[in-house]
């Protein structure tokens, strides 16, 4: 049994690097932000302002993702979702963040031209990257007192800003045999259901 969440910055790759990870392994994939962003364009509104709405309580569309989160960590196997909660409510995976400069971070953006991001060019893209951060830390600490970006929740922690997402896979994959050779190819996660093959704490626990 193994589920990799993703975590990270706004724009450092965190779905193209679930979306690499899960072709690669032959696992399915779910991004938590893609919907997040549906749900966003579906009301006629930017991300940041459904993160803003989701706040002030205008409106709730953490409820949804929540539970489809906490369903999928108890009724799938085998499979990469990116989220920014997807490590809390699926508490047995293997927890990775992903962090990128934050220009870097911009400048991908506004080359992305998604128009939920809403960027005119890269300082404007930093600028709304740092409202969006805002946004999130204030409704994940008022909602589930906690601050997601905190890097210590995590069992790994990978930097993008100058390694292309087949390097990054490829270092979750090494931490992956890693961890099989520690354990004999045997997995137990913190549920306490065990895997074979498969599974990965670069922290050793």
């Amino acid at each position: 049994m193994t589920i990799i969440t993703l975590m990270g910055t706004p724009g450092s790759g965190k779905s193209t690097l679930g979306k690499l990870l899960a072709q690669q392994l032959g696992f399915k994939h779910y991004s938590m932000g893609d919907l997040q962003r549906r749900i966003a364009t579906q009301h006629g509104w930017t991300i940041n302002e459904l993160m803003a709405k989701n706040v002030s309580g205008a409106f709730d569309s953490d409820t949804e993702t929540d539970e489809l989160q906490t369903r999928l960590g108890k009724e799938e196997d085998d499979f990469v979702i990116d989220g920014r909660l997807s490590w809390h409510f699926i508490p047995h995976s293997f927890k990775v963040f992903l962090d990128c400069e934050e220009r870097e971070r911009a400048r991908r953006l506004v080359e992305r031209g998604s128009a939920s991001d809403n960027a005119a060019d890269i300082d404007d893209a930093m600028r709304l990257n740092a409202e969006r951060l805002a946004h999130e830390k204030k409704n994940f600490l008022q909602k589930y007192g906690l601050d997601p970006y905190d890097k210590r929740h995590y069992d790994l922690v990978l930097d993008s800003t100058h390694t292309p997402p087949e390097e990054l896979a490829r270092q979750v994959r090494d931490a992956l045999q890693r961890r099989i050779r520690r354990d004999n190819g045997k997995f137990i996660n913190n549920s306490g259901a065990q895997g074979y093959g498969k599974g990965v704490d670069t922290h050793g626990r």
